[in-house]
C-alpha cells in the first residue's frame, strides 16, 4: 500500500469517527437497530398463604430484577428514538 492510500484511508478514519463531521457530509447515513426485549416476568409463588421467607425473598428479587431490564429496555428505546430522529435527518440531508 503506497502512502497516498495510507494518507487517504487515515483520513477518511478520522472524518468518519470524528463528531463534529455529520455522517451525511461522508454520504453515509447509518440506520438504527431498534431495541429487542427479552425479558422474563417472574411468577408468582405457588404459595398464597404460608410461603416461606425464602420464597417472598426470591420472588422480591425476580420482581426487583424485571423492574430493573424494564428501566434498561425504556433507555435503550429512548436512545434508539434520538437515533431514529437523527438518521431521518441524515437522510433528508441526503436528498
Amino acid at each position: 500500500m503506497g502512502k497516498r492510500t495510507v494518507v487517504a484511508l487515515a483520513l477518511c478514519g478520522a472524518i468518519g469517527s470524528s463528531s463534529a463531521f455529520p455522517a451525511w457530509a461522508a454520504g453515509i447515513c447509518i440506520e438504527p437497530r431498534a431495541p429487542s426485549a427479552y425479558l422474563n416476568r417472574p411468577s408468582r409463588p405457588s404459595c398464597f398463604n404460608g410461603c416461606s421467607e425464602w420464597q417472598i425473598s426470591s420472588y422480591k428479587s425476580q420482581v426487583k430484577s424485571y423492574f430493573n431490564e424494564l428501566e434498561q429496555y425504556a433507555g435503550d428505546v429512548d436512545r434508539y428514538y434520538k437515533r431514529a430522529g437523527e438518521y431521518v435527518q441524515c437522510m433528508a440531508d441526503l436528498s
